[in-house]
């Protein structure tokens, strides 16, 4: 259970140390502080690395998602990724031995654990020993469920809530669909994309998801 703790600890300190900015590290190690509303992401985070599995169901990871995101507004050289860096985890190729995307994953995990892609990248990486997949693979399971589970995603007052453009994606290939499309949309005060999306028998429909937390943000 415990085993992975010492490997991800070594693959985020060689990760973290070629960095000028660190993230997760310096949080842990209480060189970073973080506002009230980003403590929830540090506690839990502390659990996750002492726990391992066991924590992950004990995890609210709708709060979790949403204490990254203050922390990462309070601290934006430390915390967050380019999109482009996502995106490229999740079009790497998955299952073989690229210890090139590991190390990727590794990296984008210290400045974003709620990065889907570099989990699910760190759940499938045969370089990666089996416990330390199985680990990434719940996590990876409970992101994505914290997103699809909060809506229907048909209409705005039943939009998926997610905080950025990435987790649109990886929300939709999820749910089996590939985007055709994209727009934004307002509604009183609020803000949407909506994302024309196709199943794999060609059937098309509109998923909306809530974006006024990062709106005019660019995540």
């Amino acid at each position: 259970m415990r085993n992975w703790i010492g490997i991800l600890a070594v693959g985020l300190a060689l990760l973290s140390g070629c960095a000028a900015n660190q993230g997760n590290t310096a949080l842990l190690n209480g060189r970073l502080h973080v506002s009230e509303e980003g403590k929830y992401y540090k506690v839990q985070l502390e659990a996750l690395v002492r726990d391992s599995v066991p924590a992950v169901p004990y995890t609210n990871w709708m709060q979790f998602r949403k204490s990254f995101f203050k922390c990462r507004l309070q601290n934006p050289k430390n915390f967050g990724v380019p999109s482009a860096v996502s995106m490229e985890l999740m079009t790497a190729v998955h299952g073989g031995y690229e210890t090139k995307y590991a190390q990727m994953a590794y990296d984008v995990l210290e400045h974003d654990y709620t990065s889907i892609a570099a989990h699910e990248e760190l759940s499938n990486n045969l370089s990666i020993a089996p416990n330390v997949r199985e680990f990434h693979a719940a996590v990876h399971d409970a992101l994505l469920k914290s997103i699809i589970n909060s809506g229907d995603g048909q209409t705005p007052e039943t939009a998926l809530f997610v905080i950025s453009v990435v987790e649109e994606y990886q929300a939709l290939a999820a749910m089996g669909l590939t985007v055709d499309g994209q727009r934004l949309v307002h509604k009183g005060n609020h803000h949407y994309d909506v994302l024309t999306a196709h199943n794999k028998e060609g059937e098309t429909r509109d998923v909306y998801f809530a974006i006024d937390t990062f709106y005019g943000m660019f995540y």
